[in-house]
């Protein structure tokens, strides 16, 4: 349902960072049942004991000074990643990132996909020059087969009689998206935090594959679905060390 958060300048040697991340997202999304246009969010799911849990959780590798590996595990998708810093931009880290994604490898198990390309920079902001705050700047494009959860009127669940009545409406729908992100990433010698908005936006889209509501009165006829933006609020902490000191 988001983006995943930009992993801050690239760290040199054989550092290693474990990082979970936590998201909020919400999107304008709507959806015609029966013919009749109803409008709710697109994304994120309401407050609950489970967000405590992160959304994902992984590993970043770095390789030299200028090549970082990473793979995650998380509810709705795992990935992996490479990032390649940019040479010659030292006092503004530039990074090339490229990531695929998979929904078959997570908890919920929705079937996506998605391939991704972006460049991050993280200006110094810090009064010391020393790198421990810095501007997240991204933007890239990604593309795949992306999930969308919807929260439908109580009026569309098969059981009138139920207890909670928001039924779920479950869609995947196969997109390209422009992918954005503005923040701040905090840094110590060993641990850093990165809070970001990520905004994204649609450039294409295709008829959805699947759109799946256990709960909803199978007589209702789902059509026309449509949202054209969302926006993430990301934070991901890491904690980290360099394998190759002793």
């Amino acid at each position: 349902m988001t983006t995943p958060a930009p992993g801050g300048p690239l760290r040199p040697g054989a550092f290693a960072q474990l990082q979970p991340s936590w998201a909020g997202a919400y999107g304008p999304a709507s959806v015609r049942l029966d013919g009749v246009k109803v409008s709710v969010s697109g994304q994120g799911v309401p407050v609950s004991p489970t967000e405590l849990v992160p959304l994902t959780f992984g590993i970043r590798q770095a390789v030299g000074s200028h090549v970082e590996a990473s793979a995650d595990i998380g509810w709705v998708d795992s990935g992996i990643g490479l990032r390649f810093g940019v040479p010659f931009f030292e006092s503004t880290p530039l990074v090339l990132a490229a990531g695929l994604r998979t929904g078959a490898v997570s908890v919920v198990r929705p079937d996506t996909y998605e391939g991704s390309l972006s460049l991050e920079a993280y200006p110094d902001l810090s009064r010391a020059r020393d790198g421990s705050l810095r501007l997240v700047l991204a933007v890239g494009v990604s593309s795949g087969a992306f999930w969308h959860q919807l929260w439908l009127p109580s009026q569309y669940h098969s059981d009138s009689d139920a207890p909670t009545g928001a039924p779920l409406l479950e869609i995947v729908r196969p997109e390209t998206r422009l992918q954005t992100s503005l923040g701040l990433y905090f840094q110590r010698e060993h641990a850093s935090v990165v809070v970001a908005l990520s905004p994204w936006f649609l450039l294409s889209s295709r008829d959805p594959t699947s759109a799946i509501c256990d709960t909803c009165d199978s007589s209702h006829v789902v059509t026309d679905f449509s949202q054209s933006w969302g926006v993430a609020l990301i934070i991901a902490p890491s904690w980290g060390k360099d394998l190759g000191r002793p």
